[in-house]
Formats: structure tokens, C-alpha cells, sequence
């Protein structure tokens, strides 16, 4: 039945492969990965808001399905929602995966839209640090100079001015 609803997501018929979906979820209630599969079939429909419902479903049940975060915060940041939950999301998902650069790049996505600049530009300047992109690094490290108010801050840039000046050219 699973294989199934998949292949009538392929062919798009999401009527179908929502319905076989319920009807797992009905009978395995607590089988976290069928409503992120739901969830993500409500996505491609382009049904962002109820696929969240699903995701959301997913983490009450495991809260460290760090996958269900990641996409219920990139859905999150498509509809410009919730974002200073999804800072708190991402700043976890950063904890855990430190060295994916998207991570870093979602992470400044949100700040950018909460107006932060400073830490949007430096969330962008840790990603391309990560893509070995120094140019790039270098562009966002000045862009996060601009916004710079503390000595935090100013510490926070040193350390990435070393990362970049670490970086072949």
C-alpha cells in the first residue's frame, strides 16, 4: 500500500495516494514517517499550510526527526510564519548538522526575513566558508560589518575573517 501511494504521487494523481496514506495512517497511528510522507505529498499539491499539520504530527511524536523540522521550517520561511520558531528550529538543526551548508543558508534565510541582518550575513558567510566559496565568504563578512553592535558580534567576524583567510584560493 505504501509503494502504491508512491507511485500515484509520481504520476500526480495525489487523490489517490492521499487516501492510501490516510488509510496507513489509520492503522499505524504512530508511524512517524507516514504523515511526513503525507506531508509531503500535501507539499507538492501545493497545499504548504495543511502539509504542516503533518509535519508537525510527525515531530510530536519523534522530536528528534530532524528531517520533519527541516522541511516544516523551510515551509515555515515560504509563508513567512512562525520565523522566530523557526530560528529556535534551525539554531537546532545547526547544533546537530554544522557542517551542511544549507542548513547555515536556511538558518540566515530566517534571520533576513526577522530583519536581522547581522546574523543573516553571518549565517551566509558560515555557508560559504562550509562550500569553500571565499569570495562569496568574503562578500557577506563585510555585508555583517555593517550591522556589527557588540563585541560578540565583532568576535563572531574575527573568527570567520580566520576561517576565510584559511580558504585556497
Amino acid at each position: 500500500m505504501y509503494a502504491q501511494s508512491f507511485a500515484y504521487s509520481n504520476q500526480k494523481n495525489y487523490s489517490k495516494s492521499i487516501k492510501l496514506i490516510d488509510e496507513l495512517i489509520r492503522k499505524n497511528p504512530n508511524y512517524v514517517y507516514f504523515y511526513v510522507t503525507k506531508a509531503q505529498y500535501l507539499f507538492e499539491f501545493g497545499k504548504i499550510t495543511e502539509s504542516n499539520i503533518y509535519y508537525e504530527k510527525s515531530i510530536k511524536i519523534n522530536p528528534k526527526l530532524y528531517i520533519a523540522k527541516y522541511e516544516l521550517s523551510n515551509n515555515l520561511i515560504l509563508l513567512k510564519k512562525d520565523i522566530t520558531r523557526v530560528i529556535s528550529i534551525l539554531k537546532e538543526l545547526v547544533f546537530h548538522f554544522k557542517y551542511m551548508p544549507e542548513m547555515w543558508k536556511k538558518l540566515g534565510n530566517a534571520y533576513y526575513i526577522d530583519k536581522n541582518y547581522f546574523a543573516a550575513n553571518k549565517c551566509y558567510a558560515k555557508n560559504a566558508i562550509l562550500r569553500n566559496d571565499k569570495k562569496l565568504g568574503k562578500l557577506f563578512l563585510e555585508k555583517a560589518k555593517k550591522y556589527q553592535k557588540t563585541n560578540e558580534q565583532k568576535n563572531d567576524l574575527i573568527y570567520i575573517e580566520k576561517k576565510l583567510g584559511e580558504i585556497d584560493e
